[in-house]
């Protein structure tokens, strides 16, 4: 489960009191107030991770993807992978977490041959997820 941390400057003691008389437009009251307030106050963890990845070569007109251990993921967790340059033909179309600490990166080749990525830094953006 991610963790999510209170805003900076948010103050718990904002939290709507409990009314005396709990009745059901009292509780619907207080429902709507808790649920405005920690709108406000509590945002999923992000991170950004850069780490070097080396992919393999990308058959002619296919998609394949591709898995890289990146420690700290989690399946629940959101990615959006960036690479620092472009490789012609070559395209990022999905990234996700496959599983725990494995990111799994899908490249497109829309050219007539195999092509190479190579080796080079990439960010992740990280948004930790918390299923329902």
């Amino acid at each position: 489960m991610a963790q999510l941390r209170p805003r900076k400057g948010f103050n718990l003691g904002t939290l709507p009191r409990l009314p005396a008389s709990f009745d059901e437009p009292a509780a619907r009251q207080w429902a709507s107030d808790l649920l405005r307030v920690l709108g406000r106050g509590i945002q999923p963890e992000t991170r950004v991770i850069s780490t070097t990845l080396n992919p393999v070569a990308v058959g002619a007109n296919t998609t394949a993807e591709q898995t890289f251990s990146v420690p700290t993921l989690q399946t629940s967790d959101f990615v959006s992978v960036s690479a620092p340059s472009a490789t012609a033909g070559v395209g990022i179309v999905n990234a996700r977490v496959s599983a725990v600490d494995t990111l799994a990166i899908t490249f497109a080749n829309t050219t007539g041959g195999s092509v190479n990525p190579g080796s080079e830094t990439y960010l992740i953006l990280v948004v930790a997820g918390n299923p329902i």
